[in-house]
């Protein structure tokens, strides 16, 4: 009887601990993806309570995201000193998320090896005297000056912006906005609109003049011609390219992300086919990225996704940072009339001046960096390689950092009270704001964007274009009052970000476009 009772008792010890270790298991299951709901809901609002539980920390704090343990700055400061570079973050790294990324739009891991590879005399890739790659660069940093290159050298900045402007011009005609236009039930249709005269998507009309410029600007006609959706399939990656960076599942092809993903890359897996003669009007960076990775071997699908990833970080911010300037522009009567003052002078001899415009246009100037303060919400990201001590808190090797940047743009002790609303004045009241260590919308330091310049040119161009050509007014909601003004849209907090986000889904500017006179020929 004794044994029994014995061997019962240990029977319930056992199934207790069993049980507890189920429950330790189940506990540490929640706590590892217990983030997932909150980051992917409004993830700028999670650093927000997370720095608020924490009683307003300054240090950096630590949470789970799909079982990732992951860093999070929360002082303004620090982010300033990691975009800067400063010594303190010299155990950060920078490429080991860019190896990531790389991965994740589809090279193969022997490659993304071989991009890090610095050549050696006797490599077969050392090759003396080469024009493409004279310094001999390990292909990352080959990039990192291709960017320069073709985004701040003068002479292959400018054709660029050239062949850029050409094509927004040819889009901006009445004629050709079939792509943007409503009928009065608010669903968009291609044929039967007035010549004249259209009722716009304004976030349809930037988006698809500005993707469409951007890769007839890159890649020349060549993309259309291989895959005539081509804008519109790279306006829905951008919506979805989230699921990509952010590393979730594709749920076996049914992702968002996954047709639009395949799509492009099916066009890019042509265009690289081609040989090079056939391809003659491609930017040249493209041209010499598609030949330095020839002479490296790289995998083909490896040189897809990497042609693929660069063209990204091209297009990722650019169409939403130029709807928001529009739309604020637009919205504000006040603000339309001083743009418009400023926008007549660059078109005195018949042509675009943009260079003239973005040197005489201190109102545009300011409501454009004022846009991207408060539309510029991305996070950069660093892994910490050694250890490194921030605020008294040890990181551990091994570890993703998110560098917040909105941290920069909301801090109050800069931007004052104001610092929640849209207030071009502040850039017109103090000229240095926009040189100052809390605005970063191109980050800073080593991953200073080199696309800064082009992307001000892109927007500047779309605008003046744009109000140039027609008298633009914001319509009455639908069924509404003529007498009512549209809410001004609210921005999307759901997805997290890869680059500036659009507006929240069913919200956008709805705008009547009428033709002012003939467009002259270019």
């Amino acid at each position: 009887m004794l044994h029994s009772m014995a061997l019962m008792d240990v029977y319930h010890k056992t199934m207790d601990v069993a049980f507890r270790a189920q429950i330790y298991a189940l506990l540490d299951t929640i706590r590892r993806y217990w983030h997932i709901y909150p980051f992917f809901d409004d993830c700028h609002q999670l650093v927000d309570d997370a720095v608020k539980y924490f009683e307003d920390t300054t240090e950096p704090f630590a949470f789970q995201l799909l079982g990732v343990k992951m860093y999070c700055l929360s002082r303004p400061e620090d982010v300033t000193g990691v975009l800067d570079g400063v010594p303190w973050t010299h155990g950060l790294n920078f490429s080991h998320f860019i190896s990531e990324v790389m991965q994740k739009f589809g090279m193969a891991l022997k490659d993304v090896e071989r991009a890090k590879y610095n050549p050696k005399p006797g490599d077969d890739c050392y090759i003396e005297g080469n024009p493409t790659n004279p310094t001999h660069l390990n292909l990352i940093h080959f990039i990192e000056s291709l960017y320069k290159r073709q985004f701040l050298h003068p002479p292959s900045l400018n054709a660029l912006a050239d062949i850029f402007v050409q094509n927004l011009q040819e889009t901006l005609k009445s004629e050709n906005l079939g792509f943007c236009t409503r009928d009065y039930n608010g669903s968009l249709y291609d044929d039967g609109a007035p010549s004249l005269q259209r009722d716009v998507s304004l976030h349809s009309l930037v988006t698809g003049t500005m993707v469409n410029a951007t890769i007839r600007a890159l890649f020349g006609p060549y993309l259309h011609e291989l895959e005539p959706d081509i804008v519109n399939q790279v306006v829905q990656f951008n919506s979805h390219a989230w699921v990509l960076f952010y590393g979730l599942p594709d749920f076996f092809g049914f992702a968002p992300v996954c047709e639009s993903r395949d799509r492009v890359k099916a066009a890019l897996r042509a265009f690289i086919k081609l040989p090079e003669e056939q391809r003659s009007e491609q930017c040249f960076a493209f041209k010499e990225l598609l030949r330095w990775m020839d002479v490296l071997d790289i995998g083909q699908e490896s040189r897809v996704g990497l042609l693929f990833l660069f063209f990204f970080a091209s297009i990722a911010n650019e169409q939403n940072a130029c709807y928001w300037f529009v739309a604020h522009i637009i919205y504000d009567e006040e603000l339309l009339g001083s743009v418009k003052r400023e926008i007549e002078p660059a078109w005195e001899s018949g042509k675009l001046d943009v260079k003239h415009l973005a040197a005489n246009s201190p109102n545009i100037d300011a409501i454009f960096h004022e846009t991207l303060r408060q539309r510029t919400n991305t996070f950069g990201f660093r892994v910490v390689k050694e250890k490194t001590t921030i605020r008294g808190k040890e990181l551990q090797p091994g570890t993703p950092v998110m560098v917040p940047l909105r941290l920069l743009h909301s801090y109050e002790k800069v931007w004052g009270s104001t610092v929640d609303q849209f207030d071009p004045s502040r850039f017109l009241k103090k000229k240095t704001l926009s040189r100052q260590p809390y605005y970063r919308p191109f980050a800073g330091g080593p991953t200073f964007c080199p696309g800064r310049n082009l992307a001000k040119h892109e927007t500047y161009a779309f605008l003046a274009t744009l109000l140039h050509r027609f008298d633009v007014t914001l319509l009455p909601p639908s069924g509404e009052s003529p007498n009512k003004k549209q809410p001004f849209p609210l921005m999307e907090t759901f997805k997290p970000p890869t680059g500036v986000k659009g507006p929240l889904p069913g919200m956008d500017l709805f705008v009547k476009l009428v033709e002012k006179a003939p467009v002259k020929p270019l």
